[in-house]
């Protein structure tokens, strides 16, 4: 387990954000994968496959900059090269289903390839637009409009995954004209019942961004769009949402008895009613961004000048429960989280000073999980999950995920995890449900 040396900066930052209690000693935090400064960026999680941007090494001709993934679901798993792509680009998105990338040309690679680590040869998918979201049925791209209106350029488009090799430019339709100008890559979202998206009439001053949803079954019929959220907040580069299954979390500015420039809401779009605010501070120079959300949790990251550090809450049937708390030491920049493991990029401090940097994950708790004692994530416990544990007790081998290896509840990964798995499997004792 990381907690990057023997900083102080964690408790620094809940000092500077005051009311936010420090983070919870459930939390697992671990490397995906870290090298020099700049190392890598804006990682994507799907399961247990973590993609990511790197930036190329010492030598850029033999260690380019690569779209890398890695499995953090088998112990000790290696990190595999995808793709060339450049960092600081957006056009990367993984799915359940697919990794899409790319700027002008769209390139896709099925999920299974991904998690599996082959190299399976790239679909071109789409051309002149950029991968913005996708589900199990479409991919949304956003790409110029042409002949729509005068004062419209840009929109957002989707194209079926069953139609997702069929060359034929009616396979890309039109789902929303854009009238905003966003300069973030994390305005867009989808999920099996919506599409949601900000926007704003760039000829109003100070005019703020509104969030529209379309539902999935009227995402081709001009005028569905409905406004979800008037976010209040007119941000020059735009605001950052997302959303899973009907729970969107964004960022807004609907309390002006806070002077920070935006605060963190949650709503349910289904449901409707007032949003509920998950973060917002009086502190001006508190900034709070990216927020995500999954089935089980919310998540953002506050920062102030160059200190930034992530924080989540559960949630339970869309809405939070208990307190926020933070779950990561220094970094949280471009947090994204499925279920409930959270990665972002970040960087690793030794004595306050940054060393290294790379993509962390952290692992939330997770009540009731049933997955405790198959270490090694292959679907069940068997004699396997128990060797790792052993290995990595009195061999040096990779270390495992806490809350799957230690089978006693104890804190900590020792020998009896192992013998727990040996009684279970032997003798039929039940093993612990998180």
């Amino acid at each position: 387990m990381m907690r990057s040396g023997t900083i102080c900066l964690p408790m620094l930052l809940g000092a500077l954000l005051v009311g936010l209690p420090l983070w919870s000693q459930d939390v697992e935090e671990f490397p995906v994968a870290s090298g020099p400064l700049e190392f890598g960026e804006q990682p994507w999680i799907q399961g247990n496959v973590v993609v990511w941007q790197r930036y190329p090494g010492d030598n850029p001709v033999f260690d380019p900059a690569m779209i890398q993934s890695r499995n953090i679901g088998v112990p000790g798993s290696p990190v595999i090269r995808v793709a060339p792509y450049p960092p600081g680009l957006v056009g990367v998105l993984l799915s359940e289903t697919h990794l899409f990338w790319g700027t002008y040309t769209v390139y896709a690679r099925p999920f299974e390839d991904v998690a599996l680590g082959r190299i399976s040869p790239a679909v071109e998918v789409a051309h002149d637009m950029v991968p913005r979201a996708a589900t199990r049925a479409y991919v949304f791209f956003g790409g110029a409009v042409e002949d729509v209106s005068p004062d419209v350029r840009r929109g957002y488009f989707a194209k079926a995954l069953a139609d997702l090799t069929n060359p034929a430019p009616e396979a890309v339709k039109l789902v929303a004209v854009l009238h905003g100008s966003p300069r973030m890559s994390r305005m867009v979202a989808a999920s099996e019942k919506y599409f949601v998206w900000a926007d704003r009439d760039p000829d109003v001053p100070q005019e703020p961004w509104k969030i529209y949803a379309k539902r999935t079954e009227d995402l081709f019929t001009p005028g569905a769009e409905f406004l979800a959220l008037d976010s209040k907040l007119a941000s020059g580069l735009g605001i950052y949402l997302d959303l899973h299954d009907s729970i969107l979390v964004c960022q807004a500015y609907l309390d002006p008895t806070k002077a920070a420039l935006a605060q963190i809401y949650l709503l349910d779009i289904d449901k409707g009613g007032e949003p509920i605010c998950l973060a917002a501070f009086e502190d001006r120079s508190v900034h709070l961004t990216w927020p995500a959300v999954s089935s089980e949790y919310a998540v953002w990251v506050g920062s102030r000048d160059i200190i930034k550090g992530a924080w989540g809450v559960r949630l339970e049937d869309g809405r939070p429960v208990g307190e926020s708390f933070l779950i990561s030491s220094p970094g949280g920049a471009w947090i994204t989280i499925d279920r409930n493991i959270a990665v972002w990029h970040g960087a690793v401090f030794v004595d306050n000073t940054p060393v290294e940097s790379g993509i962390i994950a952290a692992e939330l708790p997770l009540p009731g999980a049933q997955d405790v004692g198959d270490v090694n994530q292959d679907g069940r416990v068997n004699l396997t999950d128990a060797v790792i544990v052993l290995d990595y007790l009195f061999r040096g081998g990779a270390q495992p995920r806490r809350r799957l290896a230690d089978v006693s509840l104890s804190g900590h990964i020792d020998v009896m995890d192992a013998v727990q798995i040996l009684q279970h499997l032997f003798t039929g004792e039940p093993l612990p449900a998180g």
